[in-house]
């Protein structure tokens, strides 16, 4: 059966339970209200002309579409690409700094830490699809043993080790803990979410994110620490960030459960921090040493020393500075 709806000729079907429906933008438009109940065909005042039909048909389509968009039945929100931070255009190889294009690499850090400031509303629950980023520590065992010596708090690392001392046996407890539970695992309770050969070090979205807004904490937060001056040149300058810089900072992020930690009056200085940072790279021409600050303290702490951007392609040409080739961060919330 076909009815002229809406100024189109649409097929009707109907159901088992005697309901009837068209088919129109991928939906099931119900017209069951249109046929007699018992011995089925139209009601009469859909019989010749159709202006009631289309007025009622489509004002139940629009009024059900709009119910769906409230409840997210349909998928029509907003969507944007991720975002990648690319280390080399941070800082380059030769550890000089491009001005335009490490604005906007600066730029995207900032826009990916508002993303981790909004967890407090916007949750992020763990997903075993997501949750396996990968950093650029390297060898997943010897590399990673270096990291966890230097950059794991005392007390963590003592639970993880034990009374081992030599390196085979750290090794062997590495491994170990991060085969256990996730309420045990020491590693797992950091964000770590595997180590193998094949994958190396993995991390949740929460570690990146909580690492990043740690940056951005308190009232000298560490992206803005001035550096210290080497030379005469601002290429000269250096962040004097040491590698366990992170170590002793609460979290921002519970870096396993993904929960928000930090009470109103953190959060606006951490909003505050990023604003300011994100304000230096709006500016068309920004106070060169302001920019350089901000540029290489964030390189030297997130990709030199905390390793969150995923390792350099095959290939790629060996870098002055560890680390500083090919390392990405996304945000993969």
């Amino acid at each position: 059966m076909k009815l002229l709806i809406g100024g189109k000729s649409r097929n009707i079907y109907m159901r088992k339970d005697g309901s009837a429906y068209y088919k129109s933008g991928g939906q099931q438009v119900d017209i069951t209200h249109m046929f007699k109940k018992n011995g089925g065909g139209l009601k009469k005042q859909y019989i010749g002309g159709v202006e009631g039909n289309l007025a009622k048909v489509e004002k139940n389509k629009r009024s059900n579409k709009c119910v769906k968009q409230i409840l997210g039945g349909v998928g029509d929100g907003i969507s944007f690409d991720p975002i990648k931070v690319e280390s080399e255009k941070l800082v380059k190889v030769d550890l000089s700094i491009n001005k335009n294009e490490a604005k906007v690499e600066l730029a995207k850090l900032c826009y990916i830490a508002l993303n981790g400031l909004s967890i407090k509303l916007n949750n992020l629950k763990p997903d075993d699809s997501k949750d396996k980023i990968k950093i650029s520590i390297g060898n997943p065992l010897d590399k990673f043993k270096a990291y966890v010596d230097t950059n794991i708090d005392e007390a963590i690392k003592t639970a993880i080790y034990g009374n081992a001392i030599d390196d085979p046996t750290r090794k062997a407890k590495i491994t170990e803990d991060i085969g256990k539970a996730e309420d045990v695992s020491q590693l797992k309770k950091l964000g770590f979410t595997g180590i193998q050969d094949d994958a190396g070090i993995t991390v949740t979205r929460a570690y990146v994110l909580n690492k990043i807004l740690q940056c951005f904490e308190g009232d000298t937060p560490l992206a803005n620490v001035a550096l210290t001056r080497l030379g005469d040149e601002i290429a000269d300058r250096r962040s004097t960030h040491p590698m366990d810089v992170l170590k002793s900072k609460a979290s921002i992020i519970d870096p396993q459960s993904g929960d928000f930690k930090v009470d109103l009056e953190a959060s606006k200085k951490i909003l505050n921090n990023i604003v300011d940072v994100l304000t230096i790279c709006m500016v068309d021409d920004p106070n060169e040493v302001e920019l350089h600050t901000r540029v290489r303290n964030l390189h030297t702490i997130l990709f030199i020393h905390e390793k969150i951007g995923a390792p350099a392609p095959e290939g790629a040409a060996a870098a002055a500075v560890v680390g500083d080739v090919g390392d990405r961060v996304e945000d993969e919330r």
